[in-house]
C-alpha cells in the first residue's frame, strides 16, 4: 500500500512517504547503531564541534535510512514465496508504489543529506593529514572483527558459487588498505576531472528525473507494463524476459503506450555509460575475468555455473535492448 506515515521524519513540507507496515523501535535501533559506528570511524572529525553522527541524523538522513530500511525489510517478506512460488510480474507490479514512495524520498531528501557530510569529510580531509589513514586504521579494526565469521560461511560453503567467491576475496584482502589500492590500480585511467564529470552529469540527470516528476510517470508507465504481463500466459515467469514476455512487452508498447520520455532520457543515459565503460575497462574486465577462472581452478563445475548465469542474463539483457530499440520514440 502506499500513503502518507506521520512516523516518516521528512523535510518540512513534504507530504510523502512509505505507507509500509514497519518495525519503528528495529529502524530506530539500526540506525543508532549505525551512528555509534560511523562516529567510531570518524574519530576526531566533528563538524561543527558536534559528534559526526549529528549530521547522520539530520531529517532528510533520517527519512532516507527509514524509508531504506522499511522498504528492505518489506521487500523480504514481499519477495519470500512460498513453496518456491517464481516471481511473477504481478509480484513485482503489487511492489511498484512502494518503490515509487521510496523514489519520492529520495527525491526530496538526497541531496540535503549528502551534500552536508560531503563538506564535513573534505573539511577534515584538508585540516588533518592524518585524517584518511586514522579512518582506514579504524575501519581495518572492524574488518578484523568480522573477518572470522566471514572465514567460517567460505569454509563451510566451498561447494558452492558464494562461499568460494568469499573465500577468494578473504585471500585477495587481507587488509583494507590491499582493498584501496587494488581499487586504485584499476581505475589509474580515470582522472579526477574525469570522475568529476561523471559525477556532474549523474547528478544533473537525477535532478531532471526528480523535478519533472518522472517518478510518478515512470511508475504508472511501468505498473501498467508490469500487469499487462502478468495477465500473459506466455509470461509466467518474471525472471525469464526472452520469448514469451519480450513479445508481450513489444506488444503493450506498440499499441498500447510509449514510455515517458523523461525515463527514455534516463535510460539513453545508462546504456550510453554502460557501453562507455566496458570500452574503457575492457582489459581490466579481462584482467578480473581470468583471475577468478584461475582461482577457480579444480572447481570446474562451479565456473561452468557462472558462465551459464552470465550468458543467461546478457541473454536477458539483449532481449529488452532489443524491445527497447524497437519500441516508439515520440521523444526525438
Amino acid at each position: 500500500s502506499s500513503g502518507i506515515n506521520a512516523e516518516w521524519p521528512l523535510r518540512p513540507g513534504v507530504g510523502i512517504a512509505l505507507g509500509l507496515d514497519c518495525d519503528m523501535e528495529e529502524v530506530d535501533s539500526v540506525r543508532s547503531a549505525a551512528s555509534t559506528v560511523t562516529d567510531y570511524i570518524m574519530g576526531n572529525c566533528r563538524p561543527n564541534n558536534a559528534a559526526f553522527s549529528v549530521l547522520l541524523n539530520s531529517d532528510s538522513c533520517v527519512a532516507l535510512f527509514n524509508a531504506g530500511k522499511c522498504y528492505y525489510d518489506n521487500a523480504l517478506d514481499h519477495y519470500t514465496l512460498d513453496d518456491n512460488a517464481p516471481v511473477t510480474y504481478g509480484v513485482l507490479r503489487d511492489d511498484v508504489d512502494n518503490l515509487k514512495d521510496l523514489g519520492n524520498v529520495l527525491c526530496v531528501n538526497v541531496e540535503d543529506c549528502y551534500t552536508p557530510i560531503k563538506n564535513a569529510v573534505l573539511a577534515c580531509n584538508a585540516a588533518d593529514a592524518d585524517f584518511r589513514g586514522n579512518v582506514i586504521a579504524k575501519v581495518q579494526e572492524l574488518y578484523e572483527v568480522y573477518v572470522p565469521d566471514a572465514q567460517t560461511y567460505a569454509d563451510e560453503n566451498q561447494d558452492n558459487v558464494m562461499g568460494t567467491l568469499l573465500q577468494i576475496a578473504l585471500s585477495r584482502f587481507t587488509s583494507v588498505d590491499q582493498a584501496i589500492t587494488m581499487f586504485q590500480e584499476y581505475t589509474q585511467g580515470t582522472s579526477v576531472d574525469e570522475a568529476e564529470t561523471a559525477a556532474a552529469a549523474i547528478k544533473l540527470a537525477a535532478s531532471n528525473f526528480c523535478t519533472s516528476g518522472c517518478v510518478d510517470s515512470s511508475a504508472a508507465f511501468i505498473k501498467k507494463l508490469f500487469n499487462h504481463l502478468h495477465k500473459a500466459a506466455s509470461c509466467p515467469n518474471a525472471q525469464t524476459f526472452c520469448g514469451g514476455c519480450e513479445n508481450k512487452a513489444a506488444q503493450f508498447m506498440r499499441r498500447k503506450e510509449n514510455i515517458p520520455c523523461c525515463l527514455r532520457t534516463v535510460l539513453d543515459a545508462a546504456i550510453e555509460g554502460s557501453t562507455m565503460v566496458q570500452a574503457k575497462y575492457a582489459s581490466e574486465i579481462a584482467r578480473i575475468t581470468a583471475y577468478i577462472e584461475e582461482e577457480f581452478d579444480g572447481k570446474q563445475a562451479l565456473l561452468d555455473e557462472i558462465k551459464a548465469t552470465k550468458n543467461f542474463v546478457l541473454g536477458q539483457v539483449a532481449c529488452l535492448q532489443s524491445v527497447y530499440d524497437g519500441s516508439p520514440n515520440q521523444c526525438a
